[in-house]
């Protein structure tokens, strides 16, 4: 019996590897933003190997053939996803890219097939692997003590971490100056030009938007500086272009810049806020993904992110829920085929893509209720947004004008969340006398990665009818200087890494109108699409 649950929960351990590779690696410690992931992780470790236990028992007990012969099946199909995932870390733990070597389509199918021929070769000698993998398994069991021991003191690290407000950094000794305009920066993530305005659905209302368009310098050819916000976001705080980044601990990014070699700490080079710190003006930031306020956080007079002990909205039974849907993902073959099913039937995807509509929801309430703050705070003279909106999965009900965890809420309803967030920050600012005096920047860390999410089980089907297929790298890219009445379209491509040095120009003073956003755009903008906007470097 004793061996029996050893063996029960050394499976049930190594079963978890893609999810324990995640969680603690340092990519883990960079994005956890609900440290309580930890306890879950050991919970769902120690539930599954006591079903596996559990299971063992009552056959060996009831000695039935039928149920002995399931118990084999099981078993192999435990082994083969636990090999599954030990594959998928050796490929991750490599470095290499088959997408960039083979191609996106040639790397799938060939992983498919790969896949496919070992589940048969398992399948043909299902007997000798049943008979020596539990002798394997016992070798394997002081896996369990690293992997829970890790993961115990990584949870005692963060069990002190509460919203990191805790992490603004006091003024420096400079001289405090007033700005020549106040600037409010807002990145909303995945924000898409063609769906937000060039090819806006009709039934997607937009009326906060269009009346701030109305009112802006308009760029209707932006690009952003990368395809994912891992290395989009510190491209265009820093104005370079990032060709790589590596999240290296819970406070630390390696970036390579473009045409370098040797990556640096993101918390090591200048950054927009740092240079406006030294020009004596004060910055603030809410946001999330990024640990913005560990990294960055000395550049930053405030700082508020995403990143919280635990709430009533994200519980350990919903973390546990999310581990386990890592587990199932990593079950050979499971994936591609359930897909399909999980886009087309509401109650399946309900129960998939729940957990995560749940976090989404936590992320933009919290980070809107820290960008209101610093919206209408006089004391701040830069403030940085970087909104989860309109990123999938759908978290709104746009008929409903409301928040929604329903599998049918897709991409364009989380546009209309965008324009919600715009009109109450309006709103905030005009109350306090704050807009008229405020220069906003509206913009996104990439397009709308429709190649991306149609793998996935956020896709829906209002989503397929209004992409229509099509691939568009354009983001909206708006400027309401203070004071500003009316529209100017700019119809030249750039790339919005120049964001940084336009910020640096209005909060000077060098640039003040409309006609000198577009002049200094001319004069400064260098390459349109970025080199990185490659299809092979998305997820």
């Amino acid at each position: 019996m004793l061996r029996d649950a050893a063996v029960s929960l050394s499976l049930a351990n190594l079963c978890f590897v893609k999810v324990w590779a995640r969680t603690l690696s340092s990519a883990g410690a960079y994005f956890n933003e609900f440290p309580i992931v930890y306890a879950g992780i050991i919970i769902d470790v120690l539930v599954l190997g006591a079903l596996f236990f559990a299971a063992v028992t009552i056959v060996r007990r009831s000695r039935a053939a039928f149920l002995m012969n399931v118990a084999r099946w099981g078993f192999l199909i435990a082994m083969l996803t636990a090999l599954n995932g030990i594959a998928l870390l050796i490929v991750t733990l490599s470095g290499i890219n088959f997408a960039t070597l083979l191609g996106r389509n040639i790397a799938y199918f060939a992983g498919l097939g790969l896949t496919a021929l070992a589940v048969l070769v398992a399948i043909r000698v299902r007997n000798l692997l049943v008979h020596f993998a539990p002798r394997v398994l016992l070798v394997l069991l002081p896996f369990v003590l690293i992997t829970f021991s890790q993961t115990t003191w990584k949870l005692s690290q963060e069990s002190g971490v509460v919203h990191a407000a805790n992490a603004a950094q006091p003024p420096t000794q400079i001289m405090r100056n007033k700005p020549a305009t106040r600037v409010l920066w807002i990145i909303f993530d995945e924000m898409d030009q063609r769906m937000s305005f060039s090819e806006r659905p009709p039934s997607v209302t937009l009326s906060e938007l269009d009346r701030l368009r109305a009112e802006s310098v308009y760029a209707v050819n932006a690009f952003p500086p990368a395809p994912i916000t891992y290395m989009s976001l510190p491209a265009l705080i820093t104005g370079r272009l990032v060709a790589s980044v590596a999240p290296a601990r819970a406070d630390e990014l390696m970036v390579r810049f473009d045409g370098e070699k040797t990556p640096v700490g993101w918390s090591s080079q200048p950054n927009v806020f740092s240079e406006a710190r030294q020009s004596g003006f004060h910055t603030g930031l809410a946001g999330w993904c990024h640990p913005y306020c560990e990294v960055i956080g000395k550049s930053l007079t405030k700082c508020d992110e995403v990143k919280e002990n635990a709430s009533a909205d994200f519980t350990l039974k919903a973390s546990m829920f999310s581990h386990a849907q890592g587990l199932i993902s990593t079950i050979p073959l499971l994936q591609q085929a359930t897909i399909p099913i999980i886009q087309r039937v509401a109650f399946f995807n309900q129960i998939v893509t729940t957990g995560e509509r749940r976090k989404y929801t936590v992320r933009y309430n919290r980070v809107l209720e820290s960008a209101l703050n610093a919206a209408v705070d006089p004391n701040l003279d830069l403030v940085f947004v970087h909104s989860p909106a309109p990123h999938p999965p759908g978290i709104y009900d746009r008929a409903k004008d409301d928040f929604s965890l329903e599998s049918k809420n897709g991409y364009v309803d989380n546009l209309e969340l965008v324009d919600r967030t715009i009109g109450e920050l309006r709103r905030a600012m005009e109350r306090t006398g704050m807009w008229e005096k405020t220069t906003v920047i509206i913009s996104a860390d990439h397009w709308w990665r429709t190649e991306m999410w149609s793998r996935g089980p956020f896709w829906t089907r209002e989503d397929a009818e209004f992409s229509h297929g099509k691939l568009d790298h354009r983001i909206p890219f708006l400027i309401k200087l203070s004071g500003q009445r009316n529209q100017l379209t700019y119809s030249s491509a750039f790339n919005t890494i120049v964001t940084h040095d336009l910020i640096l120009a209005l909060m000077s003073g060098k640039v003040s109108k409309p006609g000198e956003v577009t002049t200094w755009l001319d004069q400064h903008r260098t390459i349109s699409d970025s080199p990185y906007n490659r299809d092979e470097l998305l997820p």
